[in-house]
């Protein structure tokens, strides 16, 4: 992993004065689109919040998600059935131990767009002074039945990001290409590109798309998600050695 000596966003958020509602559509880009990335990979990462995304560079607000501990695949019922996360920004199929899916982590978002904004907890009860489309989008994101909320795709078309739509596009076909790659095993490491920011730390839309694998320190991703697949792999056959030796 990467050094962030800039700490993690909760401190940063906590410590700093109110964030622009251009700051936080930046964070709230990167956010998304490193998660629209895991899921494309079939992967809930269950851990979402501030703390466990790091600050690299305060003049752009670029970060690092970090901490998969939890995450597992979206079609691994065994973890899913598992009450996980951190109170705050646990969504609501998680907190009454039912089954939850990919749009559990989107409620977490929800939760950390709704934290940049007040600086508070989402159950904290604080009124956001937001656009009427920044509400709209938060709203969506934290609806309490997962089936309505916006995928992260879905987030991004969102009218929140009409200005940089474009750019949210481009993100959305450069992850599919990834985990295209990824998934069928074609991906070896490419350089890590760049993304560039002007002074006033907005995203320069004419710069390379921020490579997410670069955002989701893809070296510690890929051995939570191979050392999930072996344990998986355990219980699959310890189950099937039960199932042999009852009949």
């Amino acid at each position: 992993m990467n050094y962030c000596e800039k700490g993690d966003l909760f401190d940063y958020v906590r410590k700093h004065e109110k964030l622009s509602e251009s700051q936080i559509k930046k964070l709230m880009i990167q956010l998304i689109g490193v998660v629209h990335m895991i899921h494309r990979l079939n992967v809930i990462h269950r851990d979402l919040k501030p703390d466990n995304i790091l600050i690299k560079n305060t003049k752009g607000l670029n970060i690092s998600l970090i901490d998969f501990g939890l995450a597992c695949y979206n079609d691994d019922y065994q973890w899913k059935q598992k009450r996980c996360g951190t109170p705050g920004f646990m969504a609501p199929e998680i907190i009454r131990q039912h089954v939850f899916d990919l749009n559990s982590d989107i409620f977490s978002l929800g939760c950390i767009f709704y934290f940049l904004n007040v600086k508070k907890y989402l159950f904290q009860g604080v009124s956001v002074k937001q656009s009427p489309e920044g509400i709209d989008l938060m709203k969506k994101m934290l609806s309490k039945d997962p089936r309505n909320r916006l995928s992260a795709e879905k987030c991004f078309q969102h009218q929140w990001f009409q200005t940089d739509a474009e750019y949210c596009q481009k993100i959305i076909e450069n992850n599919v290409i990834f985990a295209e790659m990824k998934n069928n095993g074609a991906y070896e490491g490419e350089e890590e590109l760049k993304n560039e920011s002007d002074d006033s730390g907005s995203i320069n839309q004419s710069a390379q798309l921020p490579d997410f694998k670069g955002v989701l320190e893809v070296k510690d991703f890929n051995q939570i998600l191979d050392c999930n697949q072996k344990m998986s792999n355990r219980n699959i056959a310890a189950n099937h050695r039960v199932f042999i030796q009852r009949n």
